[in-house]
């Protein structure tokens, strides 16, 4: 695999869909070729076609994950899982297997928006639930300060976050701060790889999952990054494919992966080395979005409601003239379609514009963004 010039004259539009998200040219250059022949000596198989028993897949398994490894510099106490059923499987799996790991029947949730809050119902199935934190009164514009006292659990198995709430715009800042030795699980879907993770942070962490298709690779597959003690621990009712130690055991080959999706993440960690690496991927995804902020704070049209300190770096979100629904909005996003940018539509429970920012959305394509807002706030302001 290697990222060349594959695709780079293919035309394109700006992506800004919530996921699945854009992706690089050169990324989808190479897929597309290893979509009639994957093979080093020209056989003509496909990767759709390429068993994932071979000896290729397993190399391309154990490289992609390798490639994950360094990139994070992702600690041996940990392992990197590949597993089905998206975001929303891990809310079962996460309290199913902590659970049983901790011996605890009480887990802490830190609700922010909408897929924490999901996240917490679907663990009142099997566990009490204490959520510590919710934002749902102030309508998910707003999280925890670093340092602000929560009340936790007196023991609880486990607390839970979601680092980027993709529906409502809000990044949590940093780390939860958690009581002592008490396992944190992070619900990193839409904003993996889009930042430096601090090395020192990885010990505080039980399990890390993120979905690929916003920063890292097309729908399909799940990576879940685990605590190699929580493995193998699981209650007993837990499902085989939501039991960690399926896919510990097996090298997340129990059954027949996503081997498409494989494929693609590993050419994806490519182009994330080719860019610098995740250090300079992050200082991109800053100067992107304080841009686009800087533009909606600096408009008499737009506005953004989510608090500044906790303001999503990954899915800006706004309205138009306080609108989340109206004439103005739709005109907006009939317009930037046809100036060549697509998926800017809010979330259908709120409405308004989302523009989401992940890896592969360029500088440039942010900049037409504002561009485009500066003239539509022109021709529709007196």
């Amino acid at each position: 695999m290697g990222m060349g010039d594959a695709g780079a004259k293919a035309r394109r539009v700006a992506n800004f869909q919530a996921g699945p998200a854009q992706l690089p040219v050169p990324v989808l250059g190479q897929a597309a070729r290893a979509m009639t022949d994957v093979t080093p000596d020209g056989a003509g198989v496909s990767i759709a076609e390429l068993g994932h028993r071979t000896e290729q897949f397993e190399r391309i398994m154990d490289q992609t994950c390798a490639d994950i490894r360094r990139l994070l510099q992702l600690p041996d106490t940990h392992s990197i899982l590949f597993m089905p059923g998206g975001g929303s499987a891990q809310f079962s799996a996460v309290p199913l297997n902590l659970l049983g790991a901790t011996g605890k029947d009480t887990a802490d949730y830190i609700v922010t928006g909408s897929w924490s809050e999901k996240a917490a119902t679907e663990a009142k199935k099997y566990c009490n639930v204490n959520v510590v934190y919710s934002g749902k009164a102030q309508g998910y514009t707003d999280c925890p300060q670093q340092g602000q006292a929560l009340s936790f659990s007196p023991d609880p198995a486990y607390v839970y976050y979601c680092a980027n709430e993709t529906v409502n715009g809000v990044e949590y800042p940093g780390v939860p701060d958690c009581p002592n030795g008490v396992p944190l699980v992070g619900d990193f879907s839409s904003t993996f790889m889009s930042r430096p993770f601090a090395a020192d942070d990885y010990a505080k962490f039980a399990v890390v999952f993120a979905g690929a298709q916003k920063n890292v690779g097309p729908p399909g597959i799940t990576i879940v990054i685990v605590q190699n003690d929580m493995i193998g621990k699981a209650l007993g009712i837990t499902p085989l494919m939501l039991d960690y130690r399926t896919f510990s055991a097996h090298k997340s080959l129990y059954n027949t992966p996503p081997t498409i999706s494989v494929y693609m993440v590993g050419l994806m960690m490519q182009w994330i080395e080719s860019m610098g690496g995740v250090d300079a991927l992050g200082k991109i995804n800053d100067a992107k979005a304080s841009a686009l902020y800087d533009a909606i704070d600096g408009s008499r049209l737009f506005k953004c409601s989510v608090s500044r300190n906790c303001r999503s770096r990954m899915n800006v979100v706004f309205t138009i003239n306080g609108d989340c629904s109206g004439e103005l909005l739709r005109s907006f996003l009939s317009e930037a379609e046809s100036n060549g940018m697509v998926g800017l539509a809010g979330h259908r429970s709120v409405g308004g514009v989302r523009a989401s920012l992940y890896n592969a959305v360029s500088k440039d394509n942010v900049d037409q963004l504002i561009q485009f807002m500066k003239d539509f706030e022109s021709r529709h302001l007196p």
